[in-house]
Formats: C-alpha cells, sequence, structure tokens
C-alpha cells in the first residue's frame, strides 16, 4: 500500500481484517504519518523484516515491510525506523535532521503562546527533539 498517509493505510489495514489477517508480508509507502504507522504495526503484532529511505526531487521516502510477529518498539524509534537506524542507512542523517526541524516548528509555534509552552505536550516535543538531537550527533 503506497502514496497515501498512514492514517488511511491504517483504515484500510483495519477495515478488512479477514484480508489482513491472512496476509504473510506487508509492504507500505506511508507518504505522512510512518512512525504512527511502525506504532501501528507494533501494537497489531507486524515484525518489521525490512525498511528504506528513497530521496525524490528532495524528498525522502520511507517503504517498511513487515510480517506477522511481535516487536517491541520505542517510541522515538517509531519515528526513525529502528532498522534504518541499526544499519545506519545513507539517508538517516537527513531522515533525522528532517524530524527535528518539524519538531522545532512545532516548538517554534507553540512559544507564541504562554500556555502552550507550560503544557505536557510541549514537554513531550521537547523532549523528542532532544532524543532526536542526541541520536543526529551520533552520526
Amino acid at each position: 500500500i503506497a502514496g497515501m498517509g498512514a492514517t488511511t493505510i491504517i483504515h484500510i489495514l483495519e477495515g478488512a481484517p479477514e484480508v489482513t489477517d491472512s496476509l504473510s508480508r506487508l509492504i507500505l509507502q506511508p507518504m505522512s504519518g510512518a512512525g504512527l504507522m511502525r506504532k501501528w504495526l507494533a501494537e497489531n503484532d507486524w515484525f518489521i523484516v525490512a525498511e528504506t529511505l528513497v530521496e525524490e526531487d528532495g524528498i525522502i521516502y520511507e517503504v517498511i515491510a513487515a510480517e506477522p510477529g511481535r516487536m517491541p518498539i520505542k517510541p522515538i524509534m517509531c519515528d526513525v525506523g529502528p532498522l534504518l537506524w541499526l544499519g545506519r542507512h545513507p539517508l538517516i542523517k537527513k531522515h533525522i535532521y528532517r524530524l527535528m526541524q518539524s519538531d522545532k516548528a512545532i516548538l517554534d509555534n507553540m512559544k507564541k503562546g504562554k500556555n502552550a509552552v507550560e503544557s505536557e505536550k510541549y514537554k513531550a516535543i521537547k523532549e523528542h527533539y532532544a532524543e532526536l538531537e542526541k541520536m543526529f550527533r551520533c552520526l
């Protein structure tokens, strides 16, 4: 399933459980929300067996292959991609930088509102950014 957001892909997979349950492999290319896609896979007993990044016209696309099985996954790895990180994919640095830019833009917008900076969401995004930054420095 490719060319749509993770939310739509998840809706398709959940909409026909008899079909999804009969599959031996999923190959997914969410246009957005790959972290949400990985989280759903882990929560629904799909094990990520392969991942790759493809860059075209300056856009990085994520491709995920999964097979039935259990897979514990840390929240940060839902966004980064556990196999992308472990294999030090050639585009991993660009990928993490892009994730950091997204977090930074959200944090900058939230700083405009006094109450937003005090929120749990702001703190969570700030922690997420710090984890990404630490990973980025390791590369």
